[in-house]
């Protein structure tokens, strides 16, 4: 049974739910997941897992978060 995207899911998490660890994994299920995340939580390693896993992510990030990125 193929998985559905549940990238909303991290919508529903406070900011102290979002951590680091938990941002990552999200982008990593899927890059889209990154449209969710503030711009704290998109460090350098998010936004690369989130591209890497899904390359229309990048449409979500700003020029700065690409650069910090390597993208």
């Amino acid at each position: 049974m193929e998985q559905v995207p549940n990238y909303g899911a991290i919508w529903h998490l406070t900011d102290d739910q979002r951590t680091a660890e938990v941002c990552l994994a999200a982008v990593q299920q899927d890059g889209y997941a990154i449209h969710y995340l503030t711009d704290d939580q998109r460090t350098a390693e998010v936004c690369l897992a989130a591209v890497r896993q899904n390359g229309d992510a990048i449409w979500h990030l700003t020029d700065d978060q690409k650069q910090r990125a390597g993208l």
